[in-house]
């Protein structure tokens, strides 16, 4: 599991769902094994605050697999599967948003294990070995950047 991942585009696209321009993304935590790639946005979250938060986790997710699916697509010409998470301390009303999942902390580790196995270990290995490669340290923040 790698955690705290921004994702850095070296010009912006046009993101066309939202008709926005997006150059970067920031991630919780990336999870990769045999059931797949899961990108983790994490939050602790009142029922009241999820739907009005104007750059909801959701759409932060959202645009980080954007830019995730990307990256992959330049690097091995097919992306892997990528699962979109927001993931919560506790049950919060089902916040409806197309491809992110919303499930609370209870429910994830049977959530990545229950899907089925897509990646072999020599693709683990490679998806990995690309990631860490992409790896560079902010000498001020000491986070890692990944550019794309």
């Amino acid at each position: 599991m790698l955690n705290k991942i921004h994702l850095k585009l070296t010009k912006s696209i046009l993101w066309k769902k939202y008709f926005e321009y997006v150059r970067s993304a920031q991630i919780d935590h990336v999870v990769i094994g045999e059931t797949g790639i899961f990108l983790i946005e994490t939050k602790n979250l009142k029922e009241m605050n999820i739907a009005s938060i104007h750059d909801s986790p959701h759409k932060q997710i959202d645009r980080a697999g954007m830019l995730f699916w990307l990256a992959q697509k330049r690097k091995f010409g097919t992306p892997y599967k990528t699962y979109n998470l927001v993931v919560s301390l506790k049950e919060l009303p089902k916040f409806r948003y197309k491809y992110v999942y919303q499930l609370s902390i209870n429910n994830l580790k049977e959530f990545i294990l229950s899907r089925k196995r897509r990646l072999s270990q020599f693709q683990i290995e490679q998806l990995k070995n690309w990631l860490t490669k992409l790896r560079l340290i902010n000498p001020r923040k000491k986070s890692p950047f990944f550019f794309i």
